[in-house]
């Protein structure tokens, strides 16, 4: 009789000594992965951003291919003067189409992308950021265009 009793006391399980070295060991593992973990994150966002601007690097020179070489404005005047664009837009609204996005301009409030070319993924607004306009309730996109690029020299 005595020998079931040790058998049953054998099969128990672990004891609680047991699981709390277990326990501290993922802990210990855990606390030091998770820099790595987040560095891994930060890289692939890095990767992510120098794709999209890539992507808006190549559809700024289809533009300009198509526009007797000059870049859009960035700042919504466009070259109707020199009859290469029609209307008031900027380059937000202009090169979309040729990355078969749609213009920003499309893109009702409330309703702006929030992936895509249009952000970095990194990127976020600054909680109580002054800006001219409603992040939250227009969108945002994380990118800009050099306004040097628009000089008609």
């Amino acid at each position: 009789m005595p020998c079931s009793v040790h058998r049953a006391r054998g099969l128990a399980g672990f004891s609680l000594i047991e699981l709390r070295v277990v326990v501290a060991v993922l802990g210990l593992l855990a606390a030091l992965l998770t820099p790595f973990l987040w560095k891994g994150i930060a890289l692939a966002q890095e990767a992510a951003c120098k794709a999209n601007l890539r992507s808006w690097g190549i559809g700024m020179l289809a533009y300009a291919a198509e526009h007797q070489g000059f870049l859009p404005h960035p700042d919504g005047h466009e070259r109707e003067v020199r009859g290469t664009d029609k209307g008031e837009h900027g380059w937000m609204d202009v090169v979309p189409p040729y990355l078969e996005e749609r213009p920003w301009r499309d893109y009702p409030d409330g309703r702006k992308p929030t992936r895509g070319i249009w952000q970095c993924p990194g990127a976020r607004p600054i909680p109580g950021g002054h800006y001219n306009y409603s992040p939250e309730r227009q969108g945002y996109f994380s990118y800009a265009m050099n306004s040097y690029l628009a000089h008609d020299f």
